[in-house]
């Protein structure tokens, strides 16, 4: 389960490149960085839906982590939970957008997560959900933002 919460919370970050480009393109979001915020608000959301085409879009064909392996990894990772019949209810506790290099956005924040048992993702109380550690890193390809980086750790 440890694993299936990491899985999910590194969609969480992929969902947010996707929602970055569509807050940008449809709302004129003022800046990069409010969109990424209210991009991982809409991921939250998201993950409850199970919609696994809105994820993988959204990640950079050179996707690379330590922790969650390349693109192809990840794809497996999430179409195993969403096939398992697995939301997840995800709320974020802090987190801070930091600009990088050649234009690039960092997401780093604390997050809560849970998968729901048989009663659903509204029976979850917040004693169930685990912390974990996400740092996302984002760059614009094309006009499109895409996760190129990401990093789950569970708080210890």
């Amino acid at each position: 389960m440890r694993r299936s919460v990491a899985i999910a919370l590194a969609v969480v970050m992929v969902l947010a490149a996707g929602i970055v480009t569509f807050a940008l393109r449809s709302r004129g979001a003022t800046s990069p960085e409010e969109a990424v915020r209210a991009a991982v608000q809409q991921m939250e959301q998201g993950l409850s839906e199970k919609d696994a085409s809105r994820v993988m879009e959204a990640v950079s064909e050179t996707f690379r982590s330590q922790t969650l392996g390349d693109r192809t990894e990840l794809r497996r990772m999430v179409l195993g939970l969403f096939m398992r019949g697995g939301g997840l209810k995800v709320v974020t506790l802090q987190a801070e957008v930091l600009p990088e290099e050649a234009g690039r956005l960092r997401w780093r924040g604390r997050v809560a997560a849970a998968q729901p048992g048989g009663g659903g993702l509204s029976t979850l109380t917040d004693a169930e959900l685990r912390q974990f550690h996400v740092d996302a890193l984002f760059a614009d390809e094309h006009g499109h933002w895409r996760v190129v980086e990401a990093t789950v750790t569970p708080v210890e």
